[in-house]
């Protein structure tokens, strides 16, 4: 017999958290992104909105918000990201205790 393994990646997820919280930004391009001020100003994660006009991650605000002006930025809550993580695991585990958790949006999962 074999066995099956899934992979579970949440994609787009920082933004995707923020949007259960900040309901406003659904249909709106909007993005998760570090502080310019701090130099740390990319795009951590873009919802697909903001990925049809070409934002992607690791990408630099300017550039982000030249493509699309309208972009709306938040900033980053990496406590916020890391209890939605453990709610998603928690639903994993109500199918299966073989998980794998590779990162806080990714774990492989064996049913």
């Amino acid at each position: 017999m074999k066995s099956v393994i899934f992979l579970v990646d949440m994609n787009a997820f920082f933004i995707g958290c923020e949007m259960t919280r900040k309901t406003e930004l659904k249909g709106k391009p909007a993005a998760v992104a570090g502080d310019p001020i701090k130099r740390s100003g990319i795009i951590l994660a873009a919802n697909y909105e903001a990925r049809k006009y070409g934002v992607k991650t690791t990408m630099v605000l300017h550039e982000a918000k030249k493509l699309c002006p309208e972009l709306i930025l938040v900033p980053p809550d990496h406590e916020f990201y890391q209890q939605k993580s453990q709610e998603v695991i928690r639903i994993l585990q109500r199918y299966t205790p073989i998980i794998e958790q590779n990162s806080i949006d990714e774990a492989w999962v064996r049913p």
